[in-house]
């Protein structure tokens, strides 16, 4: 969901709200492969080794906006 939402944004099917704390969570989740190559957003387990905190309005935001595009 979040590389779709990533994609909404480029193409311009959406803006990003204009809020720090969202963008930053936005911006700091890594993005990885599993095992069978398939692309993986960061855990938040992870996230929290980094040092970051939980990216809960990010993903309230991505999974709003995806749940409509279903």
């Amino acid at each position: 969901m979040w590389t779709q939402y990533a994609r909404m944004v480029e193409t311009g099917k959406t803006v990003v709200p204009d809020d720090e704390r969202l963008h930053a969570q936005l911006t700091t989740r890594g993005l990885g492969h599993n095992s069978k190559g398939k692309l993986m957003v960061e855990s938040k387990e992870k996230m929290r080794e980094r040092g970051l905190s939980s990216p809960d309005r990010a993903d309230a935001l991505v999974w709003a906006l995806t749940a409509l595009m279903l």
